[in-house]
């Protein structure tokens, strides 16, 4: 989302060919990249990378208080865990495009 690609220093102005895409409060253009998402697993030391193709919606005031969610090509990889009583959400790493430690 807007707010997140400000931060991160995406050069807004180096993306092309916006396509328009519906979500929940209409229609926004959107640029489709390549990216490499990365976590690190610090009791473990080790990091995980995922080839995935993102889209980055063209920045807009309406835009820059929603958050940036994680796609279903990562979730999908991985086994969630959900325990409200205990108010706890943990995941296990089912595959990685690439491991390392």
């Amino acid at each position: 989302m807007p707010a997140d690609g400000v931060k991160l220093g995406i050069n807004y102005g180096a993306l092309s060919d916006p396509t328009i895409v519906g979500g929940m409060d209409g229609n926004a253009n959107c640029f489709q990249e390549s990216a490499i998402i990365a976590f690190h697993e610090p009791n473990r030391d080790l990091m995980r990378f995922y080839s995935v193709r993102i889209t980055i919606p063209e920045v807009h005031p309406d835009m820059m208080m929603h958050p940036s969610l994680l796609g279903r090509d990562v979730l999908d990889r991985w086994r969630m865990n959900y325990d409200p009583s205990r108010d706890s959400l943990k995941f296990t790493v089912r595959s990685a495009d690439l491991t390392t430690s």
